[in-house]
């Protein structure tokens, strides 16, 4: 009987985690999300660096640099997302429910948007900065690259 009692008393606890971390680590997981970005923007500034050296290779560049960014940012919230629905559902009302996945998903879009700022303003510093004549050709497909994979990751 004692070690059914601990087996509900440990999940009761479990649930409680659950239900903070989808809370109030959304703060936090926003907070490390922001870090981690500004660590694979220093990445991709190397990377469009040696992209400008050498272009031979540019469909690998965009799959791994460009789609890497923004399905961590998907992925993080499906899963606080799916955290939340299997253990609030019971209990909260749907409307609450309703609220708290359209502010998900706001910040979901909200986040590729930043992201398609953040990647043109960088490529715009970067050209600035390596004082490269790259034509705009070169500069439109690869905006257009960036918003195929913000698309595709929606």
């Amino acid at each position: 009987m004692r070690r059914v009692m601990r087996f509900v008393a440990y999940i009761n606890f479990l649930e409680k985690a659950v239900v903070l971390s989808g809370y109030d680590g959304t703060d936090r997981l926003l907070a490390c999300t922001g870090f981690h970005l500004i660590g694979q923007l220093a990445i991709l500034k190397c990377r469009v660096k040696e992209f400008l050296k050498n272009n031979h290779d540019t469909h690998g560049f965009n799959d791994s640099t460009l789609n890497v960014q923004l399905s961590n940012s998907l992925r993080t919230h499906t899963v606080i997302l799916c955290k939340f629905t299997l253990t609030e559902l019971e209990r909260v009302y749907r409307f609450t429910f309703l609220i708290y996945v359209c502010i998900l998903s706001c910040t979901l879009y909200g986040h590729c948007y930043i992201g398609e700022c953040l990647i043109e303003e960088l490529i715009n510093r970067i050209l600035i900065d390596l004082q490269f004549d790259v034509a705009r050709t070169c500069a439109m497909r690869f905006i257009i690259a960036t918003g195929r994979s913000c698309r595709r990751s929606i």
